[in-house]
């Protein structure tokens, strides 16, 4: 929730209230303008009354923005849509724009609740933050091939978006992009989009098919989170970076492909994912971090890669059914509670021929019959080392698995 309200306080600012440079009036639609820097161009902007923001209240139904108006005898060209122009605007329904609009501003349509319709036209080269943010009614969106970025929270909140074209020009998903649109069921990104930000996709819980480019480089943190209807998921071998709870929460996710190079997973990656019944880990892993797999019910074994020199904290604890783990040769420590409430765990296979470095609590809540399998050559220096030589160690061989 800080988080949250962090970014609301960064695009929800309080603006200095100017007034408007003229009005004009076209169809019965009386508008404000402002001069821009650029001679002969005027944007859109908020209507004021005693210098204090007020909405358009006479707006209502289509909104018909002019490619020129008239002022003192002179022309100019209406070129942008300006920051807060039409905010919070309700009764706005059908937005026509024509082709002189190069830019769109800051929270221009923010909280337009009736809009349901908007085609935004092929010369509009930038989007402001949050400029379509909980326009709730909005259900058909074209997205033109003049633009590289969705910036941060353009579409947040959308609730009836359904479907999202993005054209093979947008290289870039800001922060908080689609965030909250709960009936985006299917998500296709083109070739194009390398970097999704952090909290993009945050709880479009409807979202059952994301399929990825594989020219995907970044995947921000919380970028999919409490995303509850997604069941598989394949990350393509291009993504180097995966940001911490990236995954928290969906918790119908059945199966995870994980890029062949990469070297570490994030805190909470995967935490809460309940549903999540097979995991094959590339052996380029070498950390996990804390909570990464926590409460991961549905996993009963789990081989740790080979590469792996460090668990983290509560890595995978209350994953209650799980049974088995292998543990790799290279594994140097491993943190508080990385295996707590694993009440069913009862086989851990240690490959490693140096007890690894362990923090207290780690197999808290085990099953009562656990048993941790070493090489027999490592077995005098487990069984002597201070941690490890309290917990039932055997070497391997000595027990067979039921």
């Amino acid at each position: 929730m800080k988080r949250v309200i962090l970014f609301l306080g960064t695009i929800a600012f309080a603006l200095s209230v100017q007034a408007y440079d003229f009005t004009y009036t076209k169809n019965g639609q009386k508008l404000c303008y402002n001069f821009m820097d650029d001679k002969g161009k005027v944007e859109v902007t908020f209507e004021t009354n005693d210098n204090q923001k007020v909405n358009y209240a006479d707006v209502v139904g289509t909104l018909t923005i002019p490619s020129e108006v008239t002022h003192k005898g002179v022309s100019y060209m209406v070129a942008a849509i300006g920051d807060e122009a039409f905010n919070g605007c309700f009764g706005i329904t059908i937005v026509s724009m024509p082709t002189t609009i190069m830019s769109i501003g800051t929270n221009a349509f923010r909280e337009c609740r009736g809009l349901s319709s908007i085609i935004i036209p092929t010369t509009v080269t930038h989007i402001g933050d949050a400029a379509f943010w909980s326009c709730s009614s909005l259900s058909i969106v074209n997205i033109p091939h003049s633009l590289n970025t969705i910036s941060a929270g353009t579409f947040a909140y959308c609730k009836s978006l359904t479907t999202i074209l993005l054209p093979r020009t947008v290289t870039t998903i800001g922060n908080h992009a689609f965030r909250g649109c709960i009936n985006l069921t299917t998500l296709i990104l083109p070739p194009s989009v390398t970097t999704i930000g952090n909290h993009a996709f945050e709880s479009c819980n409807s979202l059952s098919t994301l399929i990825l480019p594989s020219t995907m480089k970044k995947i921000g943190s919380h970028a999919f989170r409490d995303c509850t209807s997604l069941v598989n998921l394949v990350i393509p071998n291009s993504v180097t970076s995966i940001g911490d709870y990236a995954f928290k929460g969906c918790t119908k996710l059945t199966t995870v492909t994980l890029p062949e190079k990469m070297t570490s997973i994030g805190d909470g990656t995967f935490i809460q994912c309940s549903s999540l019944s097979a995991l094959t880990l590339p052996e380029s892993v070498t950390t996990i971090g804390q909570e990464a797999f926590e409460g991961c019910s549905s996993l009963t074994a789990v081989m740790l890669p080979n590469s792996l020199t460090r668990l983290g904290w509560n890595a995978f604890s209350n994953c209650k059914n799980l049974v088995i783990l292998i543990v790799g040769p290279q594994i140097q420590s491993i943190d508080h509670g990385a295996l707590e409430g694993c009440s069913k765990l009862e086989y851990v296979f240690m490959r490693s021929t140096e007890p690894p470095r362990i923090e207290s609590g780690v197999f808290n809540d085990a099953s009562p019959s656990i048993t941790i399998h070493v090489p027999s050559k490592a077995y005098a220096a487990f069984i002597n080392d201070a941690v490890w030589g309290k917990l039932p160690i055997e070497q391997k061989g000595t027990r067979k698995v039921k």
